[in-house]
């Protein structure tokens, strides 16, 4: 499964490089493609759990990502309106 998401604005590549970390340490990752502005995310849907949809999730909101993206995730796994706190 892909998910297409607005890159968060990085004040250092640093910054870049960690949030490039956090997603990597997703359970279902499979890869991640860097596209201008945005994030190509790859997630594997045999495999992919809850837990992979709540750090992903928790990331976006740490870094003030729109989490649009991720409703095909939440009905994939039939969640309906997820909203972590």
């Amino acid at each position: 499964m892909k998910i297409l998401f607005q890159a968060p604005i990085f004040s250092n590549t640093d910054h870049k490089s960690e949030f490039l970390a956090l997603l990597s340490e997703l359970p279902a990752y499979v890869g991640n493609e860097e596209m201008s502005t945005h994030f190509l995310l790859e997630l594997d849907s045999e495999t992919i759990e809850f837990e992979s949809i709540r750090q992903l999730s928790q990331i976006f909101k740490q870094w003030s990502i729109n989490q649009s993206p991720l409703e095909s995730l939440y009905q994939l796994m039939g969640i309906d309106g997820y909203n972590p706190e």
